[in-house]
């Protein structure tokens, strides 16, 4: 599964791991454009900050100007940290949490949709059409009408669903 680590200052750690921040904005050049864009895009983004790691899951990313995403200019830091007039902007999901019983490679998430959207396109191959996918969606959501049938869902395929 595909990662990208992000080096962040104290202050942006800390409201990522209080799941108070929705983004991460970098600037659109090549260096994050091959990071973010590039397929396969990444599914989970790593914030360190000195020699704490915290890891979520990614939602979506979107190409914009910074105001669209902040629905304000920038500050004079954010202006030597976005140098470009377009950035890449990475939604948060929820916290990737390892399960001790089964294999660290099996990643648990708080957000199951995005989850279950990813897990359907890998049983695809990848190959999959956006109605096929739509299709597929609306069935599994069905399945929350009835927790019981979710939770069994949510674990067939690996993922704990905390409400």
């Amino acid at each position: 599964m595909k990662k990208v680590s992000f080096r962040i200052r104290k202050i942006y750690f800390d409201q990522t791991v209080a799941g108070t921040k929705p983004f991460e904005l970098r600037s659109y050049t090549p260096f994050w454009i091959k990071r973010l864009l590039w397929n396969p895009p990444p599914r989970i983004a790593v914030f360190v900050c000195g020699s704490k790691k915290h890891q979520r899951w990614i939602k979506n990313i979107k190409v914009g100007k910074p105001v669209e995403f902040l629905g304000r200019e920038l500050s004079e830091q954010g202006k030597q940290d976005i140098s470009t007039e377009l950035c890449i902007a990475t939604y948060l999901g929820g916290q990737v949490i390892q399960n001790e019983q089964k294999a660290l490679d099996n990643p648990l998430v708080y957000d199951p949709l995005v989850y279950i959207t990813q897990h359907i396109i890998d049983e695809h191959g990848g190959k999959i059409s956006p109605s096929e996918l739509e299709d597929i969606i609306v069935n599994k959501m069905k399945l929350l009408k009835d927790h019981k049938e979710f939770q069994k869902e949510m674990n067939r395929i690996g993922v704990v669903y905390r409400y």
